[in-house]
């Protein structure tokens, strides 16, 4: 979940664990684009903290 759902999720008293399992979620470390300028290249930005670092593969 992103930091503003968890934001909203704990102002309306929803514990994440318990929606998480109840919606049968996961978590996301980032998207993952493929040929993104080129045949067989990919790009892979991560989502925010100590992951955020954008890398471009060939």
């Amino acid at each position: 979940m992103t930091a503003p759902l968890v934001n909203f999720n704990h102002l309306l008293d929803i514990p994440e664990a318990e929606l998480m399992r109840a919606a049968q979620a996961t978590f996301k470390l980032g998207i993952a684009f493929e040929n993104w300028k080129d045949v067989g290249q990919s790009y892979f930005p991560s989502f925010g903290g100590a992951l955020a670092q954008d890398s471009l593969r060939a």
